[in-house]
């Protein structure tokens, strides 16, 4: 969610406030495939009755987030055309994140 600068305080402040109130009402977002950015939501009840979510939340105890940088987007679309090309079975799963591995690596020592 990105919130333009406000020069108005009070719209500032209402901008986090709706920030806030949206990441504690996460589970509605987890009905579309997304965990929930505060624990409290993902330890609810109704978080842990979705199907699937429990598990899908797991994971992110051991993501691995690519580093900032200013080269970040572009490796993330080369990355992500060879996510595509082994989904639609134009390369072996082999192939393709080979491939990805070696457009990151050409981009970030650029």
């Amino acid at each position: 969610m990105i919130v333009p600068k406000q020069d108005d305080h009070d719209k500032e402040v209402a901008a986090v406030k709706f920030a806030n109130w949206l990441a504690d009402h996460g589970a509605m977002w987890a009905k579309a495939g997304h965990v929930p950015s505060k624990p409290s939501v993902v330890d609810s009840e109704e978080y842990k009755a979705m199907p699937y979510r429990a598990g899908y939340a797991d994971v992110m105890k051991i993501v691995k987030y690519m580093p900032d940088t200013p080269k970040l987007s572009a490796v993330d679309d080369a990355v992500l055309e060879s996510l595509v090309q082994i989904n639609y079975g134009q390369k072996s799963i082999e192939e393709g994140l080979k491939e990805a591995q070696d457009k990151a690596d050409k981009l970030m020592t650029r």
